[in-house]
C-alpha cells in the first residue's frame, strides 16, 4: 500500500523527469543507521536552477517490541543557492505523508543539498536534511548519499 501510494504521487513527475536519484541515507538518531531514498525532480526554471521534485524515503523505527519501518512521501522546491565550478548547493523544502505501522499523517522536511556534476548526465549527491513527522516522535537528521542522472 505504501509503495503503491509514493508510486502513484511520483507518477505525473516520471512521466516528465529530468533528474533520478536514489541513495543511502545514514541517520543516527534510528536503529539501523543506514536506509535508503528515492526521488525523481523536473526543473521549473533551468536558468535559475529551481526544481520540484518528489522524494520517498524508507526510516527505520526500533519500537518497545518490534522493529518496523516509517516510509513517507513527500513532494518540494530545490532552488540553487550557489555555484562552484561543477559543484552545485542547493536549498530545499519539501511536504507530505508519512506512515508508522497503522498510524498515517504529515511530514516535512527541509536542507541542503550538493550535487557534483562527474560528467553531462551523472551526478553524485550529497545532503543534510531534517524529517518531521506527525507519526513519530523526534526530528531525524539525515546524511544522504546518492548518485543521480539526468535525462
Amino acid at each position: 500500500m505504501r509503495f503503491a501510494l509514493a508510486a502513484l504521487l511520483a507518477l505525473p513527475l516520471a512521466a516528465q523527469g529530468k533528474f533520478y536519484m536514489t541513495g543511502a541515507v545514514f541517520s543516527p538518531a534510528v536503529h539501523p543507521e543506514l536506509t535508503g531514498v528515492a526521488a525523481v525532480a523536473i526543473p521549473l526554471d533551468s536558468a535559475e536552477q529551481n526544481w520540484s521534485y518528489t522524494s520517498y524515503d524508507v526510516t527505520p523505527r526500533k519500537a518497545a517490541r518490534a522493529f518496523t519501518f516509517q516510509t513517507s512521501v513527500r513532494t518540494g522546491f530545490a532552488t540553487q543557492v550557489k555555484a562552484l565550478g561543477r559543484v552545485r548547493l542547493f536549498a530545499l523544502i519539501d511536504g507530505g505523508y508519512a506512515q508508522l505501522d497503522n498510524t498515517a499523517g504529515g511530514a516535512v522536511g527541509g536542507g541542503f543539498i550538493a550535487s557534483l556534476a562527474v560528467s553531462k548526465t551523472v551526478k553524485l549527491l550529497a545532503a543534510y536534511r531534517i524529517l518531521k513527522t506527525s507519526v513519530a516522535a523526534g526530528s531525524p537528521k539525515d546524511f544522504v548519499l546518492a548518485i543521480g542522472r539526468t535525462f
